[in-house]
């Protein structure tokens, strides 16, 4: 009976093994007993069938966490439970008892098939620090009322089908940590209410079509670690806010409608980042010399943006840690840096419809991890070098449109 049980954790046990094992026990009663129970834990196992999720509808009024993600749970939700079934396919609408269960605090339902509206209820569940409904097909406008979870650290809304303005009450979350709305139809425009108190904010993911609207002279609340934005409009210049933002690791501005020169400030505000994209903008100028500051970067995509001159004295062999380098589309030139072939991890090189030149390095041999090698669309010339056939792990190269002369390597024949 164990009336007494508070926390009941059995996940990725492989339960059951046998396809024809219920869930169920002998007794159900049985599971009817844990009038204690805060926690409970079957997550990564096999169980299957939404019917059985009768059982837990007697469990403790208390219950705070209820986690049963990653088994195959599939079908509709009986009337009057509510759960953290990630990575299963359960299916349509919210359950309309959300409002209930004022004890929750972690919600995950990431990764099913549910539809319709997100309901107004769940702004109801005061205690909730964590949300996740991404990877479903909501498809309804965000409710406002989610701007009263004031215990919220966690919310992922991304990979729906939301549509509408961000509510302004997004910005009363001040415990909210993360937040993801990416993957959906937004419009409209956010503003500095829309982070009016997120002063414990670390993460940052927007993908829409949404313009920023925010004061040259405005000091956000927070300190960002990780910015994606993806196609949220933030003006022509560089917004002068992100120079506030010193702890970032991780910086994404794609597709932002940014057409002025990099910052000088830009490197020595950014000197922690491992991830830089700054693609599908209009950026039109050289590299600011603060470049150089970006010591630890993995990870560069510069592509599709109207960048001119050298880059030997960004790509130096400080960059020990780089990995990825995409320039594609932009107006570089001179030579490729040779002191790519210090970098130990370096896997993929992206120069293609630029204006380099030279010959085809033949240190490229001793890049020894290169998976793929475009340098398309250049003014390269010479013979191609054979040191290409040292490559070992070479699977895409591309050469095509350049001024190259001589014979083909027999290992590309």
């Amino acid at each position: 009976m164990l009336p007494s049980l508070s926390s009941l954790n059995l996940g990725n046990c492989e339960l059951p093994t046998d396809t024809q094992v219920s869930l169920a026990p002998p007794n159900p009663s049985r599971f009817m007993n844990l009038t204690s129970l805060i926690s409970l834990n079957i997550r990564q196992n096999y169980f299957s069938s939404t019917s059985e999720l009768n059982l837990f509808l007697n469990l403790s009024t208390n219950l705070q966490v209820l986690s049963l993600d990653g088994n195959n749970f599939k079908g509709p939700l009986p009337f009057n439970i509510l759960e953290k079934f990630s990575f299963n396919e359960l299916e349509g609408s919210f359950p309309l008892c959300v409002g209930n269960l004022t004890s929750l605090q972690f919600l995950n339902l990431k990764l099913n098939k549910f539809g319709g509206k997100i309901p107004n209820e769940l702004g109801d569940l005061k205690d909730l620090c964590y949300l996740d409904l991404s990877f479903n097909s909501f498809n309804s406008s965000i409710p406002s009322s989610l701007g009263k979870l004031r215990k919220l650290e966690f919310l992922y809304l991304n990979g729906n089908q939301l549509y509408g303005t961000v509510p302004s009450t997004m910005g009363q979350l001040s415990e909210l940590q993360e937040l993801s709305i990416s993957g959906n139809s937004l419009t409209g425009e956010m503003s500095e209410s829309h982070f009016m108190k997120l002063k414990c904010l670390k993460f940052f993911e927007f993908h829409g079509f949404v313009e920023l609207r925010v004061s040259p002279q405005w000091i956000p609340p927070f300190q960002l670690r990780f910015i994606d934005i993806d196609s949220l409009n933030m003006g022509d210049q560089f917004p002068p806010w992100l120079q506030t933002q010193q702890n970032v690791s991780v910086l994404i501005l794609r597709n932002a409608s940014i057409s002025s020169p990099i910052p000088e400030w830009f490197g020595t505000t950014f000197s922690s980042v491992t991830e830089l994209d700054l693609s599908m903008n209009k950026i039109n100028s050289v590299l600011p010399s603060s470049m150089k500051n970006l010591r630890i970067l993995a990870v560069v995509d510069l592509s599709e943006n109207k960048l001119t001159g050298s880059i030997t004295e960004w790509i130096s062999q400080d960059l020990s840690q780089l990995r990825r380098l995409t320039l594609r589309s932009n107006n570089f030139s001179g030579v490729i840096p040779s002191s790519i072939k210090y970098f130990k991890y370096f896997y993929y090189l992206e120069l293609s419809e630029n204006q380099f030149t030279g010959t085809k390095p033949e240190w490229i041999g001793e890049v020894s991890q290169l998976e793929e090698l475009r340098l398309r669309s250049n003014s390269f010339y010479g013979p191609i070098p054979k040191q290409l056939c040292q490559l070992p792990y070479l699977e895409t190269l591309s050469l095509a449109d350049n001024n190259l002369t001589g014979r083909i390597p027999d290992c590309l024949l």
